[in-house]
């Protein structure tokens, strides 16, 4: 888990989440909720330190029109990191999402931001279901040491490119 978050983590946040195959969202167990988001956290810190806004490693959202779009999405169900941001400065803190519903519009457009929601699903079928709900990711990031789930994943959904326990590797 600790692997798996710190990797999502900084495949979100690279350029301040505006990279079209940074990762858009987080599957996982409500039981596996809370730990990640710890980890996450921990991660934030790591790479940006107690002050994302002034670190020189955090990027600046591209204009003031993408600017208020993304942070229309802050009001999508709860946040669980981060969520501060500055108009003047075109900064948005690395923000985490809960209880967010795949109705919501940051589950319906496309992100192109440090916003990451995170969904709960009960089961890798559930995950299966909803990721075909959805259109074409352009790329599917799976964390897993399970043969047998990532063969079921590779078969079960399309993607452009699929990437396993690790994010934006593939485009080297």
């Amino acid at each position: 888990m600790e692997l798996a978050a710190k990797r999502i983590v900084w495949g979100k946040m690279l350029n301040l989440g505006q990279t079209c195959v940074a990762p858009d969202y987080v599957l996982c167990s409500k039981k596996t909720e809370a730990r990640f988001i710890e980890i996450a956290k921990k991660a934030l810190l790591e790479f940006f330190g107690e002050d994302p806004e002034s670190s020189p490693d955090l990027a600046r959202i591209v204009n003031e029109d993408h600017f208020h779009r993304v942070v229309k999405f802050l009001s999508c169900g709860k946040i669980a990191v981060g969520g501060d941001y500055d108009a003047k400065e075109k900064y948005i803190a690395p923000t985490i999402l809960i209880d967010v519903k795949e109705t919501d519009s940051v589950m319906q457009e496309e992100i192109f931001g440090p916003v990451l929601p995170i969904i709960t699903v009960q089961s890798p079928d559930e995950a299966i279901k909803f990721i075909n709900r959805r259109e074409k990711p352009l790329t599917l990031y799976l964390f897993t040491t399970n043969k047998e789930l990532l063969r079921k994943f590779e078969i079960s959904t399309s993607s452009g490119s699929m990437c396993v326990n690790d994010t934006m590797v593939h485009l080297s």
